[in-house]
């Protein structure tokens, strides 16, 4: 006959015990279920009790360890099932079992998750619906509760709040042709989650105030810091044109970088001139 002789709390876990069955360590369980099962010394332990302490035992680690994960702030089911898959010796039910429990807490909601998110990236970020939705998507949020969050919860016109990004990065940038200014912008948009058109329209909504003195000012630094690595290996019709080519990709227009390029020439700079 099998009974419990002992019952320690484990020296580095104080929330765990060490179970003796005639004077043997048999295995540890958590406070939880210890309590459940009442267990104590004179005990007897069945064969099926054992497995039923065990069983629930096992559960008791997923659960915690899903409880501790959500402890650092909100989580998506997908999160918290990716999260317990990657426990050693931990079988699908347990998991699942631990999440609808989870759920049926409140500590996992997902329609609650996509809420939060929505409106915590609106004020945070500003990024575009598109970004918000793809990163829901990733997070294993069901399609239909996405589009019920965006329809629900992004409200200000994206237009408006693109033009806003737009603005605040133009206003940031120097030293560049208004052409590339302007793609520049459009691309930043992109990245934040809006569509090409909504970005082209909001940029194009934006009063980009690049004076010809300034775009000339930020063409011959760039072409001074360009001919000096150019210079190096090149010269004559292939410094010209390796010159123009990295001008134009930037976004200055053909005449003023002729103009740079003239300019050079009258200084006597025979690297122009072919050798």
């Amino acid at each position: 006959m099998n009974t419990i002789t002992a019952i320690e709390v484990q020296k580095k876990k104080k929330n765990r015990y060490n179970i003796f069955v005639n004077d043997t360590f048999k295995f540890g369980v958590s406070k939880d279920t210890l309590i459940k099962f009442r267990l104590h010394k004179g005990m007897v332990l069945t064969d099926d009790l054992e497995h039923e302490i065990l069983s629930h035992n096992d559960y008791q680690r997923v659960y915690l360890k899903g409880i501790q994960y959500l402890s650092y702030g909100l989580r998506t089911e997908k999160e918290v099932y990716d999260k317990l898959l990657s426990l050693e010796d931990v079988h699908i039910p347990l998991i699942e079992n631990a999440i609808n429990q989870l759920k049926k807490e409140k500590y996992i909601n997902d329609t609650f998750y996509v809420k939060a998110f929505i409106q915590n990236t609106l004020a945070t970020t500003k990024k575009g619906k598109h970004a918000i939705i793809q990163t829901l998507q990733k997070k294993g949020i069901d399609t239909q509760l996405i589009d019920e969050g965006i329809e629900q919860y992004y409200s200000p016109d994206e237009l408006d709040t693109a033009i806003s990004v737009a603005s605040k990065y133009i206003q940031k940038q120097k030293k560049m042709s208004k052409k590339a200014l302007l793609e520049k912008a459009t691309q930043h948009l992109v990245q934040k989650g809006y569509t090409y058109a909504v970005a082209k329209e909001a940029v194009s909504h934006v009063d980009i105030a690049v004076s010809k003195e300034d775009e000339l000012e930020a063409l011959y630094e760039h072409a001074n810091t360009l001919y000096k690595r150019y210079a190096k290996s090149y010269n004559g019709y292939i410094l010209k044109q390796k010159l123009s080519n990295a001008l134009y990709q930037k976004g200055f227009s053909y005449d003023d970088i002729r103009a740079y390029i003239n300019d050079k020439m009258e200084n006597e700079d025979d690297r122009f001139i072919e050798r």
